[in-house]
Formats: C-alpha cells, sequence, structure tokens
C-alpha cells in the first residue's frame, strides 16, 4: 500500500509538472522543492477532479487487505519457496522490462517512444543519464567548442591588429564599419537600465482590449526613440525567471537538469556586468523579493553584480502577491539608483505581474468583460496593465531625477504568462483572432529606448535572449570579438535562429520561417513543423539542419558550464590559451627547459619501497630525477588514489616542497575528471603537474582545465599521421611526447618533433 502510494503521488507530481512545463519532472529538481510557493498559486488551477483517479489504487488494495486478515490468520504459510519463487519471477520481468525499454539496446523506434512517454522508464533514464548531459558526439562537440573558445580567446589580442587594409582607407573604413555593425555606439558611455518584466507576453503590446489599451506606456515607448523587436523569444532552462537573467546576461543557455544559478554558481563567467565593470560601470540589481530565492545572492557577485537590492533592503509598503509591489518598488529602486556612481549598469526584475495575476480592487484599471472577470485571462491583462503603469511611473522618476536623457532603458519579458495548454488558451485565441501556439505563447517583447538618438524603428528578424547581451554590447560601442557568447547582434544578423529546450523540447527552434517541434518521443521523424505566419505545415526535409545545430549548441553551452570553461577569460584569472602575455604557440617556454635537460621519466609504480615513497622520492631526486609519473583515480570519496591502493596524500607536501620537479598525469576521456579534482584539492601544485594525453581532442579539456604544460603519450596514438601531427604542434603548445620503443627509431617523427623543440621520452 505504500509503495502504491509513493507511485500515485509521483503520478500526480508528473501529471501537474506536464501541464504546467509540458514535460515530465526530473529527480534533479527534488532540491527545488523549496520554491513550489513561487508557483503555488496556480497549482490550484493546474488540479483536475480526476485527478483523484490516481489515489483509488492505493485504497483498493488496503482495502482487500483488511477483508483478507482473517483469512491469512487461519492460511498456513506455504513451505519453502513455493509464494516466493512467482513474486521473483514477477518482479525480475519487471524489472527487465523496465531496463530494456529505457535503455533500447535494439534501437527500436517504438521502444525509444515509449521510453520517453511511459513515466516509469523515463524516470530511470533520468535517473541513470541526468548528470550525462548530451552524451551522443560529445568528443566532436567538446572538439568544436574548444576551437571555437581558443579562436575567441586569440581575438582578445588581436582584435585592432592585423587589417589587411591600409588604414585611412576607403576599403579600411568599410571594414571597420562591418565590423562594428549597423547603429553601433549610438548608446556609448550611457547609463544601462534593464528592466525584466515577469510573465510579459508580446501579444500585449499595442494590443486594444474592450476599447482599452493593455499597455499603454509601452506602446508610446515603441513609438518614440525605441528600437522594437517583434520576433524576440524566451529561452528558458529548469531555472525559469532566474534562467532569463542568466541568459540575457550571459549568452549562454541554461540547463535543462537545473537552474544555472544553484549549479553553477561558482563558475567563472565574462558577461554584460563583468564587461560593463571592466568600462567603469557600476553594477547593481535589484528585485523585491528574497535575496536567497533562486540562490540569487550567491550567484550575482560571480556574474559581476557590486551591489543586490533585494527584499530586506525595501520597506515592504505594499505587497502584491507574495512581493513587494511593482510601483513602491521602482519607486524605491530609484531612490537607490540615483545614488549610483555613473555610469551605471541598474537590472531590475518586476513581481506584480506574476501568476496566478491576482490584484487588490484598487490596482485593477481594465473595464473587463462580464466573460472575463475572476479568469486567468482576466487577471493576466489586469496585471499587465498594472505592469506597464508601474513601468510609466519609473520613466516619470527618471525624468525627475536626471537620469533620462543618459540612459538607454531596455524592457524584455521573462517568459509567458499564459501556456497554450491550458484551458485559458482558448480565450488567448479568441481575442488574438488565430491560433495560440508555441511560437505565440514564447513570444515576448524586447523594446530598447534611447531617448534623443532620433532611431526608430521595428526588426521582425527572430532572436532570443541569447541574443540581448551582443545587440546591446553593439549599441553601446563595445566589441564583442573576444567574448564567448552564443547569440548574435540582432541588429546586423542576416538571418535568425532560436533554439529551444523547454516548452519546445530540445532540438527544437525558430526561424524567420519556421517553427520546428521535436517529438516527445525523441523521434526526429515524429517531430512537426509549421510556418511562422501562417500556421500550414512545414516539411520535416528542411528541418534536419536546424535540428542538428539546436542539438549542438545546447550542447556547447552545457559541457562549457559543467567545465567552468570561462574562468581563463574571465576577469582577475591568469590568462588563458591566446590570451595576453601567453607565447605564440609552438615556441617552448623558459620552464620547460627542464623537459630538455632530462631524459628519463621516474614511474612511481616501479618504485619498490610501497610504503615508503617519500623516502623513495628523495632518494631519486637526489640523483638528479625530476619528472615523476603517475595514474591517478577518483576514490570513490572525492579524494584521488595511485594504483595499487597506494596513498595520494602525501605527494602533494612533496611536490610543494620542490618546486622544481613535475608529476606527469595520464589522462583520457575516462578519467579526465582527476585534473578537476586536482585543481580542487590541491591548487597549489597544480602548475607542477603535466597531463599526459592520449587524443589531440584531449588537448583542449587539459587546457581549458588550467594545465599549461602538457605532454602527448604518441605510443598510444591509434591512427595518426605525420601531417596531423605537425599541424597540432604548430597550433599547440607541447612540452614533451612519451614514444614506444619503435616510434623511438623512427628517424622522421623524431626529426618532426626536434624541429618544433618538443623533448621525446621513451615509454
Amino acid at each position: 500500500c505504500v509503495i502504491s502510494l509513493l507511485i500515485s503521488v509521483l503520478m500526480l507530481t508528473n501529471v501537474l509538472y506536464n501541464r504546467y512545463f509540458h514535460m515530465f519532472f526530473s529527480f534533479g529538481m527534488v532540491s527545488q522543492a523549496g520554491k513550489l510557493n513561487e508557483v503555488g498559486g496556480i497549482a490550484l488551477d493546474l488540479l483536475k477532479p480526476s485527478d483523484l483517479l490516481l489515489f483509488i489504487d492505493p485504497v483498493l488494495p488496503a482495502a482487500f487487505a483488511f477483508l483478507m486478515k482473517k483469512y491469512r490468520q487461519h492460511r498456513k504459510r506455504s513451505a519453502g519457496l513455493t509464494g516466493l519463487i512467482p513474486r521473483i519471477l514477477v518482479l525480475s520481468a519487471m524489472a527487465g522490462s523496465l531496463v530494456f525499454i529505457s535503455l533500447n539496446p535494439t534501437g527500436s523506434r517504438l521502444v525509444t517512444a515509449i521510453s520517453h512517454q511511459e513515466i516509469f522508464s523515463w524516470h530511470f533514464r533520468d535517473s541513470l543519464f541526468r548528470s550525462e548531459t548530451d552524451r551522443e558526439n560529445t568528443a566532436e562537440i567538446e572538439k568544436e567548442l574548444a576551437l571555437e573558445l581558443e579562436l575567441k580567446m586569440k581575438m582578445a589580442t588581436e582584435t585592432g591588429s592585423g587589417s589587411v587594409s591600409e588604414p585611412g582607407s576607403e576599403k579600411a573604413a568599410a571594414e571597420e564599419l562591418s565590423r562594428k555593425g549597423r547603429l553601433h555606439g549610438i548608446a556609448e558611455g550611457r547609463n544601462l537600465i534593464v528592466i525584466q518584466l515577469e510573465a510579459f507576453q508580446n501579444f500585449l503590446i499595442n494590443a486594444v482590449y474592450n476599447g482599452q489599451e493593455i499597455t499603454p506606456n509601452l506602446n508610446r515607448l515603441i513609438a518614440g526613440e525605441s528600437i522594437y523587436f517583434s520576433g524576440y523569444y524566451q529561452q528558458l532552462g529548469r531555472g525559469n525567471t532566474s534562467d532569463a537573467e542568466f541568459v540575457t546576461n550571459n549568452s549562454l543557455y541554461p540547463v535543462i537538469y537545473g537552474p544555472v544559478y544553484e549549479i553553477y554558481h561558482s563558475n567563472r563567467f565574462y558577461g554584460l556586468p563583468l564587461v560593463l565593470k571592466e568600462k567603469g560601470y557600476r553594477t547593481a540589481v535589484f528585485h523585491g523579493y528574497k535575496k536567497s530565492f533562486w540562490n540569487r545572492d550567491k550567484a550575482y557577485p560571480g556574474q559581476g553584480f557590486d551591489i543586490f537590492i533585494g527584499e530586506e533592503d525595501f520597506v515592504i509598503d505594499e505587497r502584491i502577491g507574495f512581493g513587494l509591489s511593482d510601483k513602491s518598488f521602482f519607486s524605491q529602486s530609484t531612490d537607490f539608483i540615483k545614488k549610483l556612481e555613473q555610469p551605471f549598469y541598474s537590472f531590475i526584475i518586476t513581481l506584480s505581474s506574476h501568476v496566478p495575476y491576482k490584484l487588490p480592487a484598487s490596482c485593477q484599471k481594465l473595464e473587463l468583460l462580464a466573460e472575463d472577470r475572476d479568469t486567468l485571462f482576466g487577471d493576466y491583462i489586469q496585471a499587465a496593465r498594472y505592469a506597464d503603469e508601474a513601468v510609466g511611473e519609473f520613466i516619470d522618476s527618471l525624468k525627475a531625477n536626471g537620469l533620462y536623457d543618459n540612459s538607454m532603458i531596455v524592457l524584455y519579458g521573462d517568459h509567458f504568462g499564459i501556456d497554450c495548454k491550458n484551458d485559458a488558451a482558448e480565450r488567448v485565441k479568441a481575442f488574438l483572432g488565430r491560433d495560440y501556439t508555441y511560437n505565440e505563447m514564447m513570444n515576448i517583447p524586447l523594446i530598447i529606448h534611447i531617448p534623443g538618438s532620433g532611431v526608430h524603428e521595428t526588426v521582425d528578424i527572430v532572436g532570443g535572449q541569447v541574443d540581448f547581451m551582443p545587440t546591446v554590447l553593439n549599441l553601446m560601442g563595445i566589441s564583442g570579438n573576444s567574448l564567448v557568447m552564443f547569440g548574435q547582434d540582432l541588429l546586423q544578423a542576416e538571418s535568425g535562429f532560436v533554439v529551444s529546450q523547454t516548452y519546445l523540447l530540445k532540438g527544437s527552434f525558430i526561424d524567420d520561417h519556421k517553427v520546428f517541434e521535436m517529438a516527445r518521443t525523441g523521434i526526429f521523424e515524429d517531430s512537426r513543423a509549421w510556418d511562422r505566419k501562417t500556421g500550414e505545415p512545414v516539411s520535416l526535409d528542411t528541418c534536419r539542419e536546424g535540428y542538428e545545430r539546436a542539438v549542438t549548441e545546447i550542447a556547447k553551452s552545457a559541457y562549457l558550464l559543467e567545465n567552468d570553461l570561462l574562468k581563463d577569460i574571465s576577469p582577475g584569472s591568469a590568462p588563458g590559451p591566446g590570451v595576453a602575455g601567453d607565447s605564440p604557440a609552438g615556441i617552448r617556454q623558459d620552464s620547460d627547459n627542464v623537459f630538455m635537460q632530462h631524459d628519463s621519466i621516474v614511474d612511481i609504480a616501479t618504485m619498490d619501497d610501497a610504503e615508503d615513497i617519500i623516502g623513495a622520492l628523495d632518494s631519486t631526486y637526489s640523483k638528479g630525477s625530476r619528472l615523476y609519473l603517475t595514474e591517478l583515480a577518483e576514490d570513490g570519496h572525492g579524494s584521488l588514489a595511485m594504483p595499487d591502493g597506494r596513498s595520494f596524500d602525501k605527494l602533494p607536501e612533496w611536490l610543494a616542497g620542490h618546486p622544481d620537479t613535475f608529476l606527469i598525469v595520464p589522462v583520457s576521456d575516462a578519467n579526465i575528471d582527476v585534473l578537476k579534482l586536482l585543481n580542487k584539492l590541491h591548487p597549489g601544485i597544480c602548475p607542477q603537474v603535466i597531463p599526459l594525453i592520449q587524443d589531440f581532442g584531449d588537448y583542449v579539456k587539459a587546457e581549458y582545465r588550467g594545465f599549461r604544460k602538457i605532454m602527448l603519450d604518441l605510443g598510444v596514438f591509434s591512427g595518426i599521421d605525420e601531417d596531423s601531427l605537425a599541424e597540432f604542434l604548430d597550433r599547440n603548445r607541447i612540452s614533451g611526447a612519451l614514444l614506444s620503443a619503435k616510434q623511438v627509431s623512427d628517424q622522421q617523427l623524431l626529426g618532426l618533433l626536434e624541429s618544433k623543440k618538443i623533448a621525446v621520452f621513451e615509454r
């Protein structure tokens, strides 16, 4: 009965979660249970009377057990295994079926479809694989991303140099204009004020309801000196509002297995706040709710915000929903903003138009039709009108405090307000006079208002929140060439492309002409696509390339986050590969001379005295050895261990006491995470650790984990040719190479390595 009840609870959780997010609940979201109060207001709306049927099956076994109690008391126990064997067989069959469906070893399309839609097999797969994001083609994704990062890092030192055109020529001017982009620098030096509007959809803009404008203040902004992006879309992961912030400020995609602010708050980033800080901006974020919610208080410092003004800093004199009302919030925020040293970047997160959209009667300004009173649709447009009025008052306060003329004011919606699968969707459809699909649901406004610029236009090219940062940087006159951004400047883009992974599942995309919805079966051929304007079906043959691109983009961004690859180019970090201070590829550093001066490597595993490794190391050191090699592996308890159970604990201290020694550690796909553990547990010795890689693709993994000296284990490389090796050595710095006995006699190989000044060691 208890198991049956737990299964019913799990099923109800998935039913409610699917109604809201259009996907099954993930066990990776268990840690977010404390945030249920954010959507608590809509939970009752999601419940239906029929959901009670989920709890009939726990009741029936309990009743049956009660009725059979007396019978069991008189019934003799079955001897031996008579009753046990059938149970084992049934449980084994059930477990076997679950594993077969989940893993699908035959590759059957039918089984794939079942595993993506049947709740128990889905959760089995979720538990098994959720920590291994985008397993397919991971090696290719890593290599592609690494090359892109390397290019970005090199551009940090090459920007502005090496022009092929004569300075001052018409050709050079045209090239510079093309590089900078249209409207480049029209907001240079201005304050930047960004307002993230809660649950604000694009269909509200310029809409008239019952003879009343829903958003009169935003409409006036758009009609003035503003750039309005009509084809702008949300790009959330599991972090909802917090993911909208993250994507907007970093031009990276969120992840599907949890909020980025929760999982990667300790990562190093190089997004909009940090870029502006480097330009002398004071950065501040404002929100009328608890600082700890979505882990903002821990995430914001790493994002580059100097100041976080949250609920604890405001006077809660008027509450709407579960936070400070937008009007009071804007009023009090202005008092903080006007004290900031200019130029500043103020990021403002509103709250009052949050689900379930319940406002006090005094705040309801729209005259609703009888059919819309006390409905989700009616409450939503009332909340939107209130949020619009609050924005209007805020703009007026900026003018009154002398902050308006020298600022660029940007507003956008964080995500949708009414689900296209909700019962209220029919009312939205009737209001719009057209189908209310995912395309309409995920469409949010983006308005960039630049007082005094004379700029007034509407941009129809599609874009997403990942495009925010490059677009804004261009307007502020800041080059993004050396920054890692997955988005594009929408003011100079030739075509738009929006990647989705929630509501429209991973692999789905929206471009200027069509919407592709990846099937929930996980099978491309089961998917559907339609024209973005007319809604007419579109052939899947035109979607394969976009689908592959969407999957790859999400996987690359996730890999970047998982491995903290931005730490080498973020402010305050040591120069990464290709960054100022680095040497050209292929030129040996002075610190690499130790490899030229020694012709042997001591394998710690071959030392006779296993009990006294330190004594053995001291002995070899006294005889001139400086290079040591050992395998390392994670011991299952978060620490490192050497082969044969030898402890690694004493070795870091010995290395630190002998700074002229180096530890060579073989790495491959199977144990690449030992480098992360070394960085975490023993950062002081990492400059003395040399990853010994067994594949070219492992080079960037080691390098972007902060290891600057890397060796090649050519003895285990397969299918390598001299041209490929030469090209690799021309592009990458290698400290030494380990060769097999056969390779040591290969004069052509030795000649190549010698010409590149690569130290050679025999395995």
